[in-house]
């Protein structure tokens, strides 16, 4: 697909003069609802996001956004699901008429970066996934130690993963990356959601983008939305994971984020998109 012919159908770049207080309300592309910490009380974005001058390879001139994961950060969607077993603070992009942000052939951009609060490889990580209305993943990143799927422990690696909605136990690696500290990871992520196959990209720094994944099938469900920022699952200890599963005190870890879109479309491996 040429550069000239790309639509960004989602624009997740932060534009220059925003406040952080623009992601309490909708003056940003980012849902002001959902997913941050509402347990024992509502944190605003402003709180929980910091940011800074960074450039990645779709956002020369763009802004990092830092999510941040806490003891608090604890989400209950209704007074009998409370995720006491997560701790979670997610970005998503504000709801559009018909989902059509998932519809056709889409390609999901980001690249992101360890930051000083490092995570604890003993709980499984994961800075983004592609979610179903049912829970499953179309894909996602991991890092850290498995919960339920087939890796061996590593330090800091991240995995792109293979869809859940068929079931877990058929979930596969596609591709791994060490997730090193000044190293920018930048990854394209094509879905047709017509012929449920996918296709990845992958480069670091400002390097263009070049194939990890070559086109595969991958189920696709009915999309609940696409979630930048990170969820880490517990300890392999309790029955009910999600309400009882446990974690660590004292926790405080994050990712960068930067030049996040949607486009409409085949990837594009390299700037310029227009």
């Amino acid at each position: 697909m040429a550069a000239a012919n790309a639509k960004i159908v989602w624009d997740g770049r932060l534009k220059p003069g925003f406040n952080a207080t623009d992601f309490d309300s909708n003056k940003t592309e980012y849902n002001p609802a959902y997913t941050r910490p509402n347990i024992p009380h509502v944190l605003k974005w402003s709180d929980i996001l910091e940011f800074s001058h960074a450039k990645c390879l779709f956002d020369p001139l763009g802004t990092s956004v830092e999510v941040i994961l806490k003891n608090h950060s604890v989400t209950a969607f209704g007074e009998k699901n409370i995720q006491y077993g997560f701790r979670r603070t997610e970005l998503l992009p504000k709801p559009m008429p018909n989902n059509t942000l998932y519809q056709g052939i889409k390609t999901f951009y980001w690249s992101m970066t360890p930051t000083k609060r490092l995570a604890n490889l003993t709980y499984d990580h994961v800075p983004v996934f592609l979610e179903t209305t049912t829970g499953t993943h179309i894909f996602d990143i991991h890092y850290g130690s498995p919960y339920n799927w087939n890796k061996t422990a590593d330090s800091a690696v991240l995995s792109l993963m293979s869809s859940s909605t068929a079931g877990y136990d058929k979930v596969q690696s596609l591709f791994s990356v060490p997730f090193t500290a000044g190293v920018i990871q930048n990854f394209a992520v094509t879905v047709n959601f017509d012929k449920a196959t996918l296709q990845a990209y992958h480069s670091t720094d400002d390097q263009a983008l070049k194939e990890v994944v070559k086109p595969i099938a991958n189920p696709v469900g009915v999309v609940e939305n696409i979630h930048y920022g990170l969820l880490r699952l517990p300890l392999a200890t309790a029955a009910d994971m999600v309400h009882n599963g446990y974690q660590e005190p004292n926790l405080e870890v994050s990712v960068k984020y930067c030049g996040l879109f949607i486009l409409d479309g085949p990837a594009v491996l390299q700037p310029p998109l227009a």
